[in-house]
């Protein structure tokens, strides 16, 4: 039989530094709105366990790790076309029904990688969906753009 010796095609492994420079960080940019601010929202209240929730148009708002009670599981969140939803570089779990994306959804960039845990849970069941699928169950809508960048792990081919 026959073996395939591919270690001279794979590139070299990668050992990752914690000291990388990172610049381009969406969640560092300036003009951002904290999670906790009334005014980031639609409704002009932060959002609760349960509620289906918009951003205000024209709106960059950041979750930290101390915005979003991982116990909380959202209906809905929409995120209008002229708005951004930007996670920080922190242990974040977010769980919603749904998340509809017409405007931006960060997390890092190309030369801001993030290096803590992201958790985002879809919550429901299948039978509570219905054909033409919606985003309010389960499930994630996109026109606009979701962007995550986080720790790189190398090969980043494989066979």
């Amino acid at each position: 039989s026959e073996t395939a010796n591919y270690a001279k095609y794979r590139p070299v492994a990668y050992t990752p530094s914690s000291n990388l420079s990172q610049t381009g960080c969406p969640h560092l940019q300036s003009g951002l709105v904290d999670w906790h601010n009334p005014a980031a929202w639609d409704s002009g209240s932060v959002p609760t366990t349960g509620q289906s929730f918009s951003i205000k148009a024209n709106t960059k708002v950041l979750v930290s790790s101390c915005s979003i009670d991982p116990a909380a599981v959202f209906g809905t969140i929409t995120i209008p076309a002229t708005s951004q939803l930007i996670l920080g570089d922190a242990s974040i779990s977010i769980a919603a029904r749904g998340i509809s994306v017409a405007g931006s959804f960060l997390v890092g960039s190309p030369t801001c990688r993030l290096r803590n845990k992201l958790t985002i849970t879809l919550a429901g069941k299948r039978s509570d969906q219905t054909l033409p699928a919606s985003p309010s169950v389960k499930g994630l809508a996109v026109t606009g753009k979701i962007d995550i960048h986080g720790a790189r792990y190398y090969p980043t081919w494989s066979r």
